[in-house]
């Protein structure tokens, strides 16, 4: 019975350690807020669905891209540097259409290069691939379907080290509810 005691004792010693620790860090602060916001005192907001935003860190510069009815790359203080409509790049930036975002911002090395680009897929079909500074990769964007995308993901499928090709989902759709994309922007059903 008096080891029992003892190993309970010692585990609420260490549990009780433990919260110590945990509860003396401070807790998060929120760094900025309201970043894709505008309007007068910033009341329009675009909302990012289930979007998720990716961050890169390059050096001294560091970058959040975010993707909502624009997709905007911010700075590590939460000040654009650029945003652009869905199928639109820093060239005509209102030139695309007004479309929400499901799937979360994709960074990779698309096209095997060694060149981190940003994938987005959206609303009404269009999947963009971009460079860090919002241009398009050539072949981008495309739109293998009208309807909503609401998956998007990025990886080697045929395993050769090269491009990546591109997966999306579409929310609704006839006999056809997924499409893998190549690098160079070509596209094949599944």
């Amino acid at each position: 019975m008096m080891n029992l005691r003892s190993v309970a004792a010692a585990a609420l010693l260490v549990v009780l350690t433990f919260c110590a620790l945990v509860c003396a860090q401070d807790a998060p602060t929120i760094k900025w807020k309201r970043a894709t916001c505008f309007g007068n005192e910033l009341q329009y907001c675009e909302t990012g669905w289930y979007s998720s935003a990716a961050v890169v860190e390059d050096g001294a510069q560091s970058a959040i891209f975010v993707s909502s009815y624009h997709v905007y790359r911010l700075d590590s203080n939460g000040n654009e540097v650029w945003k652009v409509e869905v199928a639109a790049d820093v060239s005509d930036p209102d030139g695309g259409v007004s479309s929400r975002t499901w799937p979360g911002v994709v960074l990779c090395d698309l096209l095997g290069n060694g060149q981190l680009a940003v994938v987005t897929a959206h609303g009404e079909g269009y999947v963009s691939a971009y460079d860090l500074d919002g241009n398009f990769l050539d072949g981008w964007p495309k739109r293998p379907f009208n309807n909503e995308l609401r998956s998007l993901a990025v990886g080697d499928l045929e395993n050769n080290g090269g491009a990546l090709q591109v997966a999306v989902g579409v929310a609704r759709g006839d006999d056809i509810n997924m499409s893998v994309l190549d690098a160079d922007g070509g596209w094949s059903m599944v």
